[in-house]
């Protein structure tokens, strides 16, 4: 996971990213921390593109894909939005030529997780079920199918994924038959899947595709500058699965346009966003989470030491115990979480956003790369492991200067490479240079 911020106002908008990308997963994965996210999109517009998440597309670098368009774009019209520059990348990643095993091996990566925690689900479950500490074979089929079924209920109750279709769905495992029977047999084979929990799997992964749920091997793409009919900037945001039936399966997550009626300024968390959103909204995710927790529980035991109390027939006490429960209860908690957000927005979050709407160019900048160094410091100092770290890359983007860096690694040393500078910026260079 990695760490990245966009801030956003009338005047210009920030992107800040840190260098880490995690390389395999478990006691194996590695972590590096001298990686681009930051590109410009386009040589001609305030364009500029941040990519999280996974790093690379369909067994591409996203790196070479984005300077490659970058570089076709030269001589085609001008983008009159950042909208219409966001879908014409999307519409560029789904015309890219891939080989067959690459299509397999992304199909592999969204479902091989998912099988795995079905199987743990399952290995669970036989073993809180084991009689007198004896494992039943004969149970492991019946184990598994209950977690298909439920998983299947939840899945199915997601939204389909606007970038498929309904035709997807009915055929998108085809010709990818033989891999998707190789996930079950390694991850589920010890369960001993009947030929009716096999089918219901196979439709439990053609869900999955296709739902608007993603993968935890996606990546994020944000998109954000200034379009020709725009005078001040807007942000899109979307993750992605790679190509799922030929398609492009993505989610749109933001769409921010700042303008002098609505949203005058903004600041965006992606990935790795708990600090950052602890920091604008004044309390920590976990913190609100044991607080609804904790509200709810509370409630429960309150109302039934009420109702012990003051109803001695059991019959009638459990009949309003459920009426509470399913009446009165659910509506006062949200009433609850309706004026504690209201409260984190108006006293925490709108009091920084109102701030950030004032700021010069040079603060947005500044404010964009300390938070991602804090959420860097927060791993650094935390017993987990520093997925958010190395040098900070920060650059800012008006509709005047364009896209400028304000801070910016290379892996190479600027003074020994003039002729980079001449062959991309048009910068002249000595005769005598080598």
């Amino acid at each position: 996971m990695t760490a990245e911020v966009a801030v956003l106002n009338k005047l210009a908008v920030a992107l800040a990213a840190d260098s880490a990308v995690t390389i395999g997963s478990g006691a194996q994965a590695k972590i590096y921390n001298t990686v681009n996210k930051i590109f410009e999109l386009s040589d001609r517009q305030p364009i500029g593109v941040m990519i999280y998440g996974g790093l690379n597309f369909m067994g591409l670098p996203l790196e070479v894909i984005i300077k490659e368009y970058r570089r076709a774009l030269r001589g085609e019209p001008l983008f009159r939005t950042v909208r219409e520059a966001a879908e014409a990348f999307r519409q560029h990643l789904g015309t890219i030529q891939f080989p067959e095993v690459d299509a397999t091996m992304n199909i592999v990566w969204i479902l091989g997780s998912r099988l795995v925690e079905i199987a743990n689900r399952t290995q669970k479950r036989i073993l809180e079920d084991a009689s007198g500490g004896r494992l039943l074979p004969s149970k492991f089929n019946s184990a598994l199918r209950a977690e298909i079924r439920a998983e299947i209920a939840r899945v199915q109750a997601l939204p389909g994924c606007l970038s498929l279709d309904r035709a997807t769905e009915r055929q998108i495992d085809v010709g990818f038959e033989a891999a998707i029977q190789g996930m079950i047999d390694l991850h589920l084979a010890r369960f001993n899947p009947s030929a009716d929990t096999t089918r219901s799997i196979r439709r439990l992964l053609r869900l999955v595709l296709h739902r608007s749920e993603l993968s935890e091997n996606r990546t994020g793409v944000v998109v954000a500058g200034y379009g020709e009919d725009e005078i001040c900037p807007s942000l899109i945001s979307h993750e992605m699965d790679g190509i799922v039936g030929d398609r492009l399966k993505f989610v749109e997550l933001q769409d921010i346009d700042i303008d002098r009626a609505g949203v005058r300024a903004e600041a965006l968390g992606f990935a790795q966003d708990d600090m950052i959103e602890q920091f604008l909204m004044g309390v920590s995710r976990d913190f609100q989470s044991f607080s609804d927790n904790l509200w709810i529980t509370t409630l429960g035991e309150f109302s039934d030491s009420v109702l012990d109390a003051a109803i001695a027939d059991a019959s009638a006490r459990d009949a309003v115990r459920v009426y509470l429960q399913e009446n009165v209860t659910p509506t006062l908690i949200a009433r609850v979480r309706d004026q504690f957000d209201a409260f984190k927005e108006q006293t925490a979050r709108r009091s920084v956003v109102s701030m950030i709407e004032h700021m010069p160019k040079q603060e947005l900048s500044n404010l964009a790369a300390a938070l991602v160094d804090l959420t860097s410091l927060k791993r650094r100092v935390s017993a987990v492991r520093e997925t958010v770290g190395g040098e900070v890359d920060v650059a800012v983007i008006s509709k005047s200067e364009g896209f400028v860096w304000v801070k910016r690694k290379h892996y190479f040393p600027a003074e020994l490479n003039t002729r980079f500078s001449s062959r991309h910026y048009n910068v002249s260079v000595d005769r005598g240079a080598a």
